[in-house]
């Protein structure tokens, strides 16, 4: 089979935590160039994580503009009914509470 006649490689889904996407905008040490290295994949953020990038309270005027500018490149997943059920049941199951 020639190379003309292969189906290119499904593209992966990725949904990044706000933490590595501030990593990314703030350029600190051990970050990860997360627009290089998903080039091509169908990236995601949570409309709570897109909260907690823009809200970070340290962010300078330069890295709030480079959050926008990556935020443009990805799709924002809304908050729905399914997705908070889902988020309460692992919450529940993988975050005992205390005895209080």
């Amino acid at each position: 089979m020639t190379e003309s006649h292969l189906t290119p490689p499904a593209k992966r889904s990725v949904v990044f935590d706000s933490n590595v996407v501030i990593r990314y905008i703030n350029k600190k040490p051990g970050f990860v160039d997360i627009e290089t290295k998903y080039a091509g994949d169908k990236r995601h953020i949570s409309f709570i994580s897109r909260m907690e990038v823009l809200g970070f309270p340290h962010i300078s005027a330069a890295e709030k503009e480079r959050a926008l500018e990556f935020l443009q490149t990805v799709l924002i997943i809304p908050f729905n009914d399914e997705i908070e059920a889902t988020a309460i049941e692992i919450r529940r199951r993988y975050n005992p509470t205390t005895n209080a």
